[in-house]
């Protein structure tokens, strides 16, 4: 979502004739983009801002913002904290950006973090994008969450759950789509909520399948409250969909999630799984855990490792809790110790690699489909963890990648990177491969994060 929101900031202020620089010395106008959903994340915005006043001093007229949840959770109290700090901007404010940054050139510190631009109770605004990737795009379709889980900052700084209209979507799909955009992600903080009237979130689904030119569409995050048949049906149905389900459950014990005001039971969870795979063979599923939660008892946690095991994931993200001010659960005594969120978070993580480890073997000897991205990341990176377990909280590094079959292969240091419609990421030597094509790949190793591979010669036209 904060991607998203980055591209978003980028549009506006190149729609008002300013340009990007690579280098900071160079700019005008910094935005520190951010997000609340973590202590971590937020520490680290802070920390970056705090950085930057060197650099909003040393030049006159230098413009310093603050964007994201962070701006919304603390507003005026940032300008007090960081004096050289001159605009705070919600998420929800995005619109108002460029005129908060003329305000900001004429000595006013300016704070936009209550109420929304450009949408009423039923819309989300229709804001412009700049997608620095030609081939993959992100498309915002609701904004905020009703849910209230006991944990969650979203309603505090991204407000109620509202929904851009499907004719706006499709359009939006299409353009890229004629650009040459052949993947896009749906992104909503409870995506599969999605509505416009009568037609729920399948009916998108729908709608996207017949965008031409579209070979792949993602979502994320969905909730499994909303995760119906209809949705798992027209993903099925779709030549579009990629076999790939990010479903969070936070918690394998029931106890848990009631007291996480979750909606849905563990059995709830796994019945959606299996229906998931019934209808859709080979599909990847990920989900997202968070252990410690306030009154974790070890059986609790028992019961998280059991649903890992029973729901044969493909990868997860995995989180130790820790409590967001303003939250349900902030007024609750943090009764699990950091020792022990630790020591439960690794032996999550190890049941975790051990079996994506072994899903990612059987794919060693297999030739499959990659979208080609560019040159390969040093971080596993992507839409969505497919493969191995990423961890917050200050955990250890996830393990090596473990060799599951056949000789080691050999990566130059300039090896390319793709993604298979599941989502797991594949390394490979460039070759005469391009960005944002498909190429068949044939899997020679397979790790806890990556799969390792070589490209398929691309077949020549028939002569004529």
């Amino acid at each position: 979502m904060n991607e998203r929101d980055s591209e978003v900031i980028a549009g506006l202020l190149e729609s008002v004739g300013m340009e990007r620089v690579a280098d900071i010395r160079k700019a005008a106008v910094t935005v520190v983009n951010t997000c609340h959903v973590r202590e971590h994340a937020e520490q680290r915005a802070l920390s970056l801002l705090g950085r930057l006043g060197p650099w909003r001093k040393a030049k006159p007229g230098r413009t310093l913002v603050i964007a994201g949840c962070v701006a919304a959770a603390l507003g005026e109290e940032l300008l007090t904290r960081f004096p050289q700090l001159d605009v705070v901007v919600a998420p929800a404010r995005l619109m108002s950006l460029p005129s908060l940054i003329a305000r900001a050139a004429t000595g006013e510190r300016v704070v936009a973090a209550a109420g929304h631009d450009g949408a009423g109770e039923e819309g989300v605004p229709e804001l412009p994008g700049s997608h620095p990737s030609s081939f993959s795009a992100w498309i915002k379709v609701m904004e905020g969450c009703d849910l209230g889980c006991t944990y969650c900052v979203v309603p505090s700084v991204r407000g109620h759950g509202r929904f851009r209209e499907l004719g706006g979507i499709t359009a939006e799909a299409e353009a890229l789509a004629a650009r040459g955009t052949v993947e896009v992600t749906l992104l909503g903080q409870t995506v599969n909520s999605w509505r416009d009237g009568e037609k729920g979130f399948g009916e998108l689904i729908k709608a996207l399948d017949g965008v031409g030119g579209l070979r792949r569409v993602r979502f994320m995050s969905p909730h499994p409250s909303f995760m119906g048949s209809d949705v798992l049906e027209a993903m099925a149905a779709s030549r579009n969909a990629c076999r790939q389900l990010h479903l969070p459950v936070q918690s394998g014990s029931d106890r848990v999630l009631k007291a996480m005001h979750r909606g849905y039971t563990c059995e709830r969870f796994l019945s959606i799984v299996r229906r998931a795979r019934d209808l859709m063979p080979g599909l990847a599923v990920t989900t997202d855990f968070i252990v410690g939660f306030p009154g974790e008892t070890e059986e609790d946690f028992e019961a998280t490792l059991a649903l890992a095991r029973e729901a044969a994931l493909d990868g997860a993200f995995t989180f130790k809790f820790s409590a967001r001010p303003g939250t349900a659960a902030a007024g609750v005594p943090d009764d699990v110790s950091r020792k022990e969120k630790q020591e439960r978070l690794a032996r999550l993580n190890q049941l975790l690699d051990d079996g994506t480890r072994k899903r990612n073997g059987a794919l060693v000897g297999t030739m499959t489909e990659v979208l080609v991205e560019g040159p390969r990341r040093k971080q596993p990176g992507g839409t969505v963890l497919v493969g191995g377990v990423k961890s917050a909280g200050g955990t250890a590094a996830p393990a090596p990648d473990a060799r599951a079959s056949g000789p080691a292969t050999e990566l130059p240091a300039a090896a390319w990177q793709g993604r298979l419609e599941s989502g797991r990421t594949v390394h490979f030597p460039c070759g005469d491969a391009r960005e944002g094509e498909f190429r068949n790949v044939l899997i020679k190793e397979a790790g806890t994060w990556t799969l390792k591979g070589e490209l398929v010669p691309a077949r020549e036209p028939a002569k004529t």
